[in-house]
């Protein structure tokens, strides 16, 4: 593998690791105003996170093996970057909306995270087959070349949970904390392109 496409692959599998987990801790803060801070929230987050990456991971790893170039990922960057770019337009209005409709909180809070949380969830999911497909470059290499990816982005989630739990909270409010991760998505798309334009 070209050693570019090879550390763009590894540092997008640490950022989408990042990213996840990321959008994942200001995402209980999102739902604290209307749903607030208890074991309801962070069950109705973690399934929907989990199942959205589950998803992601079953249809991209269809998508990859149609599209297995770098330009079916940037599709998913600048897919899921502009949703959550666009993220402080749409995410306290539809917890208020949410919040509004007569049903147990347990169910206002599922829906809530469903809304706004699951499809970003499968879009970054849909990477990973991509950057497991990118990094094998033979079958000899599948173990290795997928045990690297799952711990880098394993790695990547840390960090983004340590990141935005002890740092970014206190810098910045939660919808324009997503907002960011979607403006590092959709540059990390451009990345994708122009490395992919540059290679034979």
């Amino acid at each position: 593998m070209n050693n570019l496409k090879k550390y763009f692959v590894l540092f997008s599998t640490f950022l989408s690791g990042f990213i996840i987990m990321g959008f994942e801790i200001f995402g209980s803060r999102i739902l604290r105003p209307y749903f607030g801070d208890g074991t309801k929230v962070w069950g109705a987050l973690i399934s929907v996170f989990l199942g959205g990456l589950a998803v992601g991971y079953q249809y991209g790893g269809k998508f990859a093996d149609k599209n297995s170039g770098l330009k079916g990922v940037a599709v998913l960057m600048f897919s899921a970057g502009t949703i959550m770019f666009f993220f402080p337009l749409y995410g306290y209005v539809l917890c208020k909306l949410i919040a509004m409709i007569d049903i147990n909180v347990g169910l206002q809070t599922m829906l809530a995270a469903l809304c706004l949380f699951f499809i970003p969830s499968v879009l970054i999911g849909m990477m990973t087959p991509f950057f497991l497909k990118l990094n094998i470059s033979g079958m000899e290499s599948v173990g290795q070349g997928g045990g690297g990816i799952f711990a880098l982005s394993t790695f990547g989630s840390i960090v983004g949970t340590l990141i935005s739990s002890f740092v970014l909270v206190l810098y910045i409010s939660s919808l324009y904390a997503v907002s960011l991760f979607g403006i590092i998505l959709i540059l990390n798309g451009m990345i994708c392109l122009v490395i992919r334009k540059k290679l034979p």
